[in-house]
Order: structure tokens, then C-alpha cells, then sequence
């Protein structure tokens, strides 16, 4: 198995590659000025137990509950493991479905069998 190149290199050095890959510029983490700098500042240099939690989109609902804030959480219509498991006709007209790796926006003009 061949590793890609960055999967070769240290953290900061990958996210270093990867950044100037895909946004066009090198990464400051000396000035971070815009939020994808600082975001990628806090994956090398920030190490706190809070991290790991606000990752994981349901630990940091657990945990905004905890503070007392659960009136900011958008409604949650359901945790599935596999897509096949979601009854697309039980759910609203409207609704986002958040999976791991991207969004998907369900507008009305979507027919379901």
C-alpha cells in the first residue's frame, strides 16, 4: 500500500501541504488572519479535552446542553447508522441531513418512492 504524501509527513508539515494544495496560499501560523488559518493554528497548537468533544457533533450537543444552552440546538429528527435505516416518507417536506463527511439540503421539490 502506498501512503500519499502527506499521510508521510508530520502533522503540521501535512496540514502545511494540504493547505497551500488547496487554498492557493501558504498557511501563517504565525499571524493566523482568517478563520481557516486559525482553525488549522488550533489542530497543531491547541491541545484541550474540549476539542475532541465539539468534533463530535453529537458529544457537543451533549455538552452545549450541560452549559445550559439547549435552546440554540436545531431540532434533531433522528441518528442513523446506515441510510438505508432512514424513512425518508416519516420525515418533514424540508429537512438537512447532516452525515459525517458533507450536507445534504431536502427541499420540497423532492419526490420520494
Amino acid at each position: 500500500m502506498v501512503l500519499p504524501i502527506w499521510a508521510r509527513l508530520s502533522r503540521d508539515s501535512a496540514l502545511r501541504w494540504l493547505y497551500k494544495r488547496r487554498m492557493g496560499v501558504m498557511l501563517n501560523y504565525d499571524n493566523p488572519q482568517t478563520f481557516s488559518e486559525k482553525i488549522q493554528w488550533m489542530k497543531v497548537f491547541w491541545d484541550h479535552p474540549l476539542k475532541v468533544k465539539c468534533a463530535d457533533k453529537f458529544c457537543v450537543r451533549e455538552y452545549v446542553t450541560e452549559c445550559g444552552c439547549e435552546e440554540i440546538l436545531v431540532d434533531m429528527l433522528g441518528v442513523y447508522e446506515n441510510p438505508d435505516e432512514i424513512d425518508f416518507n416519516s420525515l418533514p417536506e424540508r429537512f438537512v441531513l447532516t452525515p459525517c463527511v458533507r450536507i445534504v439540503v431536502v427541499g420540497s421539490s423532492v419526490k420520494y418512492s
